[in-house]
C-alpha cells in the first residue's frame, strides 16, 4: 500500500431521502440501520482501518444535518447539488487533490480490504467496478461500462496515485469549464494516464433502503460465516476452507492438501455454498447435498464427498463453475443443535423461534427432520424471564447477530457442544412474504381454527360458548357458571377459559371445599403439563364415574386430596352418572321434539318472501334464536350424553373387559348420518338417487360450518363430489363387518363382567340399558349437530343475499361480526348500511392481519406467557391399530377444484362435520392439526375404521408439510414420512 496515502474525498451533494417535514429528512450518505450505523460510518471505519486520517465531504443537499453529527470531516458545499454532477462536486474541492488520494460516492459501503487493494499500485489510477448482475442492474443513476469480459457497474470509488494527482487535478479543471458533459467514469476513462480496472463484486453495495446495509454483510454460505467469524464474539465460527467448482477443477489434489493442512479435526462436513443458495429471493435451504462425518485423513473419502456436493450442484440445474464447497471440522459431540427464525416465518411477525433438539450427537436432528424437537417461541420486545442457560446464550446470539448484520429477519442454525460453547453453522436472511393455540372442551381451533374472522368467531360465540354450553350442563347436573362465557377472545384468537370450564365439570352438589381444592390441583396438572391442553377431559378433569375412576382416585390421592375428599367427589359424580344413564334429568326424546320443531319453523322463516335487507336481517335473527333454543341446546345435551358414553365405552377396553378390536369394531357398527352420507354419495355416483335428491338432504354442509367463504355441498357439487368410472362401484362404511344389532350382541355376552363392574362403581343401570345409552347417545349427537348446522348454514346463505343486493363481496361479510348485523335487524337500514359495512371490514382487515401475524401459544396461564412460550411435539389421538402408506394430500380450508382423494391420506388443519364429504371417497387415512379423542374427526376415523392422527400439533403438522408419502402406523402410534416434496 502506499504510504503517502492520507487523503479520501466523498462527494456526497446529490438529493437525499426527502420527506414533506423536512426536519426527517436527510443525505443518503446519513442512511441508517435500526441500530444507528450509517452510510457514513461504516465508509469511514474502512478508511481508519487502511490509515486514511484525512476526510474530506463534498456535500449539498442538508449537508448541514452531515456537519452537525461529524464535525471532524473538513466540508465543502457544491451549490449545484439539484442538479447532480460527480465531476462538479469534486471540482469543489479541487485544492484537495494535492496528494494521492482516495475518491468515493457517499451512497456506497465496502469492505476495508477494498480500499488495500486500490491502493496497492502508484504506477495507475485503478477504478473499482462490479460485473454487471441482475442487482447492480437494479441500481438507479449507475454507471456502466463495457469491458472484455462484458458489462460492469462502475461502484463510485477509485484511487488516484501521488505520480498522478497534478495531471488528474488538469484534466477536472479542463473538464469542468468544458461543455461537453461527461459521466464520472467516462471522466475517468479518459484520462491522459494509464488506468486498471479492479473488480470488487460481492465486496461492496450501493445504498438504496434500509436493507442494502444488511446485504452488505451477507454472501454465499462461506463468505457470510467467514465475514461474521471476525465481529461475532459471542459464538464460535469453525474454520474453513472454501473453493469454487472451478478451481476444485484445476486444482483438486492441491485442495486436498490444503484441507488436510488446514483443518486439524479426525472428521469434516463438506458443505455446499451455491450462488443461488440462501440469497435474498429465495433460500434453496437443503436443496444441495453435505456430507457429514468424513475421515479427514483419507484422501479418497475426502474427494469422493466433495464430488458428492459439486455433483448436486448439476442435479438441481446450477452449473455454475462459480459455486463454492467449503469444508469445516465436523462437530459431533453435541448437547443441543436447531434452527433460531427471528420473525415468524409467514407473517414476519416479531417473534424468536427456536426450534431445538436434545438429542445428543446429532447436529441435523431437526433440519434432517428427526423427532425429538421443542419450539420455543419468544416474542422480542420483551425481556426473556426463564432461567434455562442455553436457551438464554442462544437469544444472546441472536441480538448480537443482529446488530452485526444490521438485519433482524433471520435463519440460524447452530450447535451447542458438550462444553457448552455455541457454535454458528450458518446464518441467512429470511426470505418472508409481505407481512400482510389451542384448547379443550368445545374446542374452536378445530371449529373455526386458530385465526377465524370475526363472523365465524362470533357466530360461535353467540350459538354456543356465550351461554348455551353452561345451560346445557347445569341442566345435567354440573354447576353452574352462569354468566361466565366458555370462550374468549384474546387478539382475535379464540381461548377456553381453562378455571370457568374445568368449574363447569364439576358436579353441583360438590361442596365448595372440595370443589376448590379439585380445581386447583387440575389447574395445577395443567400449568405443569401444557400438552394436556387437548385431553383435559380423560387427562385432567373427571366429568362422570366410569370403570376406571381407581385410576382418577390413585392420582388425586399422590396430589394430596383426603380419601374423604375423593368419596365426595366420585358419590356427586354417580350421582350425576345415574341422572344422566337414566335419562332423569333430560329425556332423549324431548330434545329430539327440540329438533323436529327447529326443522318447522326453519321451513316456516325461509317461506316468507321478504328480500329487503330488513328483512334478511329478521330472519337472519328469528334462525339463531330458534338456533340457540331448539338446536344446539338439545346438541349440547346430546353431546355430553355422548362423551359419557364414549367413557364408559374406553373403561370397557382400560379394564380388560373388552379388547382393542371389540372395541373399534362395536363403534363402527354404530350407524349414524356421517355413514349415511357415505352411503348416499355411492348411491349418487352409481346413479340409484339423483345428485338432486342427494343434496336436498346434505347440501347444506360445508368444509368450515362458520365460514362464508367456504362453499356449501349444493353450491359446489362437481367439486366436493367429482368422480370417474371406476369410483363408481360399491362403497360402503370401510371396516363395517356387522351389524349394530350383532354387535351390541358382542358386547352383552360380556354381561357377567359389566353387571360386577356397574354394582362395584354404583352405576344402577342394567348392562344393556348402557350399551344402548351408547348407542343411542352417539348417534344423537351427530344428527343434533346434522341439524342445528342447517340454521347456521341458512343464515350465511341469506348473509350473502345481503351482499348481494348492496354490493358486498362474502370478504366484507366475514370482517363484520354477526352482533352487529343482529343490532341492524332491529333498526332501520340507513342509507349509511353499506359504507357502514365497508368501513368496519376495512378495519377489521386490518385487525384480522395482525391476529394472524401475533404468536399464541396453546395454554395461557400468566402474562410471560405470551413473551415465551414452547410448542412441544405431541402425542396424536391415534385411531383403530391399521398401518398404512400412501400419498399424502392436504386440503385447505376453502375447497374450490376438483381432487381426486382415493388412496390418500388426507391432511387438513382443522375438520368439522361439513368435511364429511372426504368420506365419499376411498381415503387412505387422515391426519389432523387440531382435535382430540373426542372430536368430530376422531368420531368419524372411529365409525369408519380409518387409521387416522388426530391433533398432531403444531410441531408434527409442520413437519409433515413438507411430506408427500408417509407411513401411518397407528398400532405403534408413529409417522414416518417415507418422500419428501
Amino acid at each position: 500500500m502506499n504510504s503517502l496515502v492520507t487523503k479520501a474525498i466523498i462527494l456526497g451533494a446529490q438529493r437525499g431521502v426527502c420527506r414533506l417535514d423536512s426536519a426527517q429528512s436527510y443525505p443518503r450518505a446519513l442512511e441508517a440501520d435500526k441500530y444507528g450505523r450509517s452510510v457514513l460510518d461504516v465508509q469511514l471505519s474502512a478508511f481508519r482501518a487502511c490509515g486514511i486520517k484525512e476526510i474530506i465531504f463534498v456535500g449539498g443537499y442538508h449537508i448541514e444535518k452531515i456537519i452537525t453529527k461529524y464535525p471532524e470531516l473538513k466540508f465543502y458545499y457544491d451549490s449545484a447539488w439539484q442538479t447532480p454532477d460527480p465531476i462538479a462536486s469534486l471540482f469543489c474541492a479541487k485544492q484537495e487533490l494535492n496528494q494521492a488520494c482516495l475518491i468515493s460516492y457517499s451512497d456506497i459501503v465496502y469492505r476495508h480490504e477494498v480500499i488495500h487493494q486500490l491502493m496497492c499500485s502508484s504506477q495507475k489510477i485503478r477504478i473499482a467496478i462490479s460485473l454487471a448482475t441482475s442487482e447492480t442492474q437494479s441500481f438507479s443513476n449507475r454507471e456502466y461500462l463495457t469491458i472484455e469480459n462484458g458489462k460492469a457497474c462502475f461502484t463510485g470509488l477509485c484511487y488516484v496515485p501521488q505520480k498522478m494527482i497534478s495531471q488528474f487535478k488538469s484534466d477536472l479543471e479542463l473538464q469542468h469549464r468544458s461543455t461537453h458533459k461527461k459521466t464520472f467514469i467516462q471522466f475517468l476513462m479518459d484520462t491522459k494516464y494509464p488506468t486498471e480496472m479492479c473488480d470488487i463484486s460481492n465486496q461492496w453495495t450501493k445504498i438504496q433502503d434500509s436493507l442494502s446495509l444488511a446485504r452488505f454483510i451477507f454472501g454465499t454460505k462461506s463468505q457470510t460465516l467467514e465475514r461474521l467469524q471476525h465481529i461475532v464474539k459471542g459464538v464460535k465460527i469453525l474454520d474453513q476452507v472454501r473453493f469454487s467448482v472451478e478451481e476444485w477443477h484445476r486444482h483438486r489434489e492441491s485442495l486436498i492438501d490444503k484441507i488436510q493442512a488446514s483443518i486439524h479435526s479426525d472428521q469434516v462436513i463438506v458443505r455446499s455454498s451455491a450462488l443461488s443458495e440462501d440469497t435474498w429471493a429465495s433460500s434453496s435451504a437443503g436443496l444441495y447435498r453435505s456430507e457429514l462425518g468424513v475421515r479427514l485423513q483419507d484422501k479418497n473419502l475426502l474427494r469422493e464427498a466433495i464430488d458428492k456436493v459439486i455433483f448436486s450442484f448439476h442435479s438441481h440445474s446450477s452449473e455454475n463453475n462459480l459455486n463454492q464447497v467449503f469444508v469445516q471440522p465436523y462437530v459431533s459431540a453435541v448437547q443441543m443443535s436447531g434452527v433460531i427464525f427471528t420473525r415468524h416465518l409467514e407473517y414476519g411477525s416479531p417473534y424468536i423461534i427456536i426450534n431445538y433438539s436434545t438429542i445428543s450427537n446429532k447436529t441435523d436432528a431437526i433440519t434432517s427432520g428427526h423427532g425429538g424437537s421443542t419450539t420455543l417461541i419468544v416474542y422480542k420486545y420483551h425481556p426473556f424471564k426463564g432461567n434455562e442457560p442455553h436457551i438464554i446464550k442462544l437469544l444472546n446470539l441472536v441480538e448480537e447477530l443482529e446488530k452485526k448484520t444490521n438485519f433482524d429477519c433471520l435463519d440460524i442454525e447452530f450447535a451447542i457442544d458438550d462444553q457448552g460453547e455455541c457454535i454458528l453453522f450458518q446464518v441467512r436472511p429470511l426470505t418472508l412474504p409481505a407481512i400482510r393455540k389451542k384448547f379443550s372442551d368445545w374446542n374452536p381451533a378445530e371449529m373455526i381454527g386458530v385465526t377465524p374472522r370475526p363472523l365465524a368467531l362470533s357466530l360461535y360465540q353467540y350459538l354456543i360458548t356465550d351461554t348455551v354450553w353452561g345451560k346445557s350442563r347445569s341442566k345435567l347436573g354440573y354447576k353452574d357458571t352462569y354468566p361466565e362465557p366458555l370462550m374468549v377472545s384474546l387478539a382475535g384468537r379464540p381461548y377456553i377459559d381453562m378455571r370457568t370450564s374445568l368449574n363447569s365439570f364439576l358436579p353441583s352438589e360438590l361442596s365448595h371445599d372440595v370443589s376448590e381444592r379439585l380445581i386447583n390441583h387440575q389447574i395445577e396438572l395443567l400449568e405443569n403439563n401444557p400438552e394436556l391442553f387437548d385431553k383435559i377431559e380423560f387427562k385432567v378433569a373427571i366429568t362422570c364415574v366410569s370403570f376406571d375412576f381407581d385410576e382418577h382416585r390413585s392420582r388425586l390421592l399422590t396430589a394430596g386430596l383426603s380419601e374423604s375428599s375423593i368419596n365426595e367427589l366420585q358419590s356427586a359424580l354417580s350421582k350425576l352418572t345415574n341422572n344422566i344413564l337414566n335419562e332423569r334429568c333430560i329425556h332423549f326424546e324431548e330434545q329430539f321434539r327440540c329438533l323436529t320443531l327447529l326443522s318447522q319453523r326453519r321451513q316456516n322463516a325461509l317461506s316468507f318472501n321478504d328480500q329487503s335487507s330488513q328483512g334478511i336481517l329478521k330472519t337472519i335473527r328469528y334462525l339463531l334464536d330458534d338456533c340457540k333454543r331448539f338446536g344446539t341446546l338439545p346438541f349440547s345435551n346430546f353431546a355430553r350424553c355422548a362423551f359419557i358414553a364414549t367413557s364408559f365405552l374406553k373403561s370397557l377396553k382400560t379394564i380388560g373387559i373388552i379388547s382393542d378390536y371389540e372395541h373399534n369394531v362395536f363403534v363402527q357398527s354404530i350407524s349414524t348420518v356421517a355413514g349415511e352420507l357415505a352411503c348416499d354419495t355411492v348411491k349418487m355416483r352409481r346413479g340409484l338417487i339423483s345428485q338432486e335428491c342427494f343434496l336436498s338432504q346434505y347440501g347444506h354442509l360445508r368444509p368450515g360450518t362458520y365460514d362464508i367463504l367456504s362453499p356449501r355441498y349444493d353450491e359446489a357439487a362437481d367439486v366436493y363430489f367429482s368422480y370417474t368410472e371406476e369410483d363408481a362401484e360399491e362403497y360402503c362404511k370401510p371396516g363395517s363387518f356387522i351389524t349394530e344389532a350383532d354387535a351390541k350382541e358382542c358386547i352383552l355376552q360380556k354381561y357377567a363382567s359389566i353387571e360386577r363392574a356397574l354394582k362395584k362403581n354404583g352405576i344402577d343401570c342394567s348392562t344393556k340399558n348402557l350399551v344402548e345409552f351408547i348407542c343411542k347417545s352417539i348417534r344423537a349427537r351427530e344428527y343434533a349437530k346434522f341439524e342445528f348446522t342447517k340454521n347456521v348454514s341458512e343464515v350465511l346463505r341469506l348473509l350473502g343475499q345481503l351482499a348481494q343486493i348492496n354490493d358486498l363481496s362474502l370478504d366484507d361479510i366475514s370482517l363484520n361480526s354477526i352482533f352487529y348485523f343482529l343490532s341492524l335487524s332491529t333498526e332501520n337500514c340507513t342509507s349509511d348500511f353499506r359504507k357502514n359495512i365497508k368501513v368496519n371490514a376495512r378495519r377489521n382487515s386490518k385487525r384480522y392481519m395482525l391476529t394472524q401475524a401475533i404468536q399464541m401459544p396453546p395454554l395461557i396461564c400468566a402474562p410471560k406467557d405470551l413473551n415465551y412460550f414452547q410448542h412441544k411435539v405431541m402425542q396424536p389421538n391415534f385411531i383403530s391399530s391399521k398401518k398404512i402408506t400412501a400419498p399424502l394430500l392436504r386440503l385447505g380450508h376453502v375447497v374450490q377444484n376438483k381432487m381426486n382423494l382415493n388412496g390418500k391420506i388426507i391432511f387438513i388443519e382443522n375438520a368439522d362435520p361439513g368435511y364429511d364429504w372426504i368420506f365419499g371417497f376411498k381415503i387412505a387415512g387422515l391426519i389432523t392439526k387440531y382435535g382430540g379423542v373426542a372430536s368430530h374427526m376422531s368420531i368419524r376415523a372411529a365409525e369408519f375404521g380409518l387409521p387416522a392422527a388426530i391433533g398432531c400439533g403444531e410441531i408434527l403438522f409442520e413437519r409433515l408439510s413438507k411430506a408427500c408419502e408417509i407411513e401411518l402406523n397407528c398400532e405403534t402410534q408413529q409417522i414416518h414420512i417415507v418422500k419428501e416434496q
